[in-house]
């Protein structure tokens, strides 16, 4: 039973994988890898937004025709700290395309190759026998390709699992069916205190309308 329970496994992790969403998981973990490793350059945007803020609030005291010099001066230095932060934007938003579709390209490699792996590594290995004259007319079928007769095969055992967690899935919204309003109400708002106040981006929401986790854009990163 240990290989029933491995292929079953296998599909669950697949099917939650494909609930979740390539594109919101691949977000997820580029969210987690920008915060530990890149966290210098959501800093550094982080100050010259800061810095723009301040350009822009000495620009508006300043009158054009009585302080010339000084309005041209911070001007420029407007000017300059807006082409920065729009390089720096430039610059995360072509290592988030990159890294989420690197990431997803692997995920998918990984949920599709180790269930095509262990069809064809054990394609004629019974899962489990069932008790005689259980199914006897339809019995051949569910050892279908090479599994011995009376026996459940690999590919059939993929193929039942899938089936019953996507109408698992379909059936039973678990999440927002069966938690309280008012917890729902409590993650969403601490992930967004945790996008506010400690510069975690963390890329979802649970909406309160419906059973669907939806993506943060991130171009409003650390504002």
């Amino acid at each position: 039973m240990s290989l029933a329970f491995s292929i079953a496994t296998i599909v669950l992790i697949s099917e939650f994988v494909l609930w979740f969403g390539y594109s919101s998981l691949a977000s997820l973990v580029y969210t987690i890898y920008l915060n530990t490793f890149q966290k210098e350059i959501l800093i550094k945007q982080r100050k010259i937004k800061k810095e723009i803020l301040n350009v822009k609030h000495d620009l508006a005291r300043t009158s054009s025709q009585d302080q010339f010099a000084k309005w041209a001066k911070l001007r420029r230095k407007l000017d300059s700290k807006l082409s920065e932060l729009e390089k720096l934007t430039t610059s995360l938003g072509f290592l988030k395309t990159t890294f989420e579709i690197k990431c997803t390209t692997f995920l998918w490699a990984i949920i599709n190759g180790s269930q095509t792996l262990m069809v064809l590594w054990y394609f004629s290995t019974p899962v489990f026998y069932l008790p005689d004259k259980w199914f006897s007319p339809v019995t051949f079928t569910l050892s279908l390709p090479f599994a011995p007769s009376g026996s459940v095969s690999v590919l059939v055992w993929f193929l039942v699992c899938r089936k019953v967690l996507k109408r698992v899935i379909i059936t039973f919204p678990i999440y927002h069916k069966y938690v309280p309003d008012i917890v729902k109400k409590n993650v969403t708002e601490f992930f967004h205190w945790c996008n506010n106040k400690l510069g975690i981006n963390l890329p979802f929401v649970v909406e309160e309308s419906g059973p669907r986790i939806s993506g943060l854009v991130l171009e409003q990163l650390l504002s």
